[in-house]
């Protein structure tokens, strides 16, 4: 039997990409998905050797141990990249702001 008091939105995901808060447990938000998004872009940033270097830059990046100088990214996409991927939701860079960051790069 359905319980409509099960929230859906708990646990979706690919831990790789899942915002701290997801792996918390807690709900998935527009925030997560952005949080995601930042993981994305910053591995079509990178180039990896394979796919286990791929999961430790991920793992580093996500626990901000990741020097971004180390991996060749820029530093207007680093700065992108950490906006989207701060552990504080409230405090992850919201996608109107995304938005104009990227029209003003295909502007150049």
């Amino acid at each position: 039997m359905y319980d409509n008091n099960i929230e859906l939105t708990k646990y979706i995901g690919t831990e790789l990409y899942s915002s701290p808060e997801q792996l918390e447990g807690e709900s998935y938000n527009h925030k997560s998905d952005l949080f995601s998004l930042g993981i994305i872009f910053f591995e079509l940033c990178t180039l990896f050797d394979n796919h286990t270097d791929r999961r430790k830059k991920i793992k580093k990046l996500k626990e901000g141990k990741l020097n971004m100088k180390s991996v060749n990214i820029n530093r207007s996409d680093s700065t992108i990249i950490k906006k989207l991927i701060h552990k504080n939701p409230q405090e992850r860079l919201s996608l109107s702001k995304l938005i104009n960051w990227i029209e003003k790069k295909l502007d150049k």
